[in-house]
């Protein structure tokens, strides 16, 4: 309650309002209140001002994430393509390639959640499309290597998974504990 407390100070003191939304709603996540978490996330998203496209599509990432851990699979769905559809708008307008990393998790999560063969056959398909037009130069972020484990288990050559490895590591930035 007094992390909340204090979020809330911060966001009336003029804090970035998406940033500590997304901690608060990180605190109900924690707390195992799934609903007040939602509602949080869904006032930064219809907030105006709200233009922190990271905060928010981490919030959906995370509210995934503990959805799946709850065993409530169906929703988490539900979020995951709010997600792609979130970072396939934001994509549209502009023109920063790491960004697809968004749409590439977006589509990752709806894969691993999918049950039926054809449509996870076509997220598997989208992942892969967007990861090509990403490029192979941007900083890999946590968020991505669910998908990159999953990428490498599918690669047939030994050669080419130990390439795809390195270039992994090589390419990890600071918000990595390895």
């Amino acid at each position: 309650e007094e992390a909340l407390q204090l979020y809330q100070y911060a966001i009336e003191a003029g804090a970035n309002y998406a940033k500590e939304m997304m901690c608060i709603a990180g605190v109900y996540i924690k707390k195992g209140d799934i609903q007040r978490a939602d509602e949080c996330l869904n006032q930064m998203l219809s907030n105006a001002e709200t233009d922190d496209f990271e905060s928010v599509c981490s919030t959906y990432n995370m509210l995934i994430e503990v959805l799946r851990i709850e065993g409530r699979e169906d929703v988490a769905k539900q979020y995951a393509e709010r997600l792609l559809e979130y970072s396939r708008g934001i994509l549209q307008r502009s023109t920063d390639k790491n960004l697809l990393r968004w749409v590439i998790v977006g589509c990752f999560q709806l894969y691993t959640l999918e049950k039926g063969f054809i449509k996870k056959k076509r997220y598997w398909k989208n992942c892969n499309y967007y990861y090509k037009k990403m490029g192979t130069d941007e900083r890999i972020r946590k968020e991505m290597i669910p998908f990159h484990m999953e990428y490498l288990s599918k690669l047939n050559s030994k050669k080419i998974k130990l390439k795809h490895g390195l270039h992994l590591i090589a390419h990890m930035g600071e918000d990595f504990d390895v």
